[in-house]
């Protein structure tokens, strides 16, 4: 079986919007992360280099996630990270 790396225990989802100064557009993502990263708040505005990312939707699980738990956000971050949050040994 497939492995997080050591030390990221959690699976996160996230699922928001996207900005630019002429593009918006919607975003879904997950993957596996430290702890820390399940304090993010829907709510959030998130700076990066070329856009702003505004959070709809946060989730944070445990890394591998328990069957049947993710089911209703999984297939929104499905589209954009098929393979990550793999389950662990």
């Amino acid at each position: 079986m497939k492995t997080c790396e050591a030390g990221k225990d959690a699976c996160v989802v996230l699922v928001g919007e996207s900005s630019t100064s002429i593009i918006n557009t919607k975003f879904a993502t997950r993957g596996c992360a430290t702890e820390s990263a399940c304090h993010t708040k829907i709510g959030a505005e998130v700076p990066s280099s070329s856009y702003l990312y505004f959070l709809r939707r946060a989730d944070c699980l445990p890394a591998p996630y328990p069957p049947g738990r993710v089911a209703k956000i999984q297939s929104e971050a499905e589209k954009a990270h098929p393979s990550a949050c793999p389950e662990r040994e």
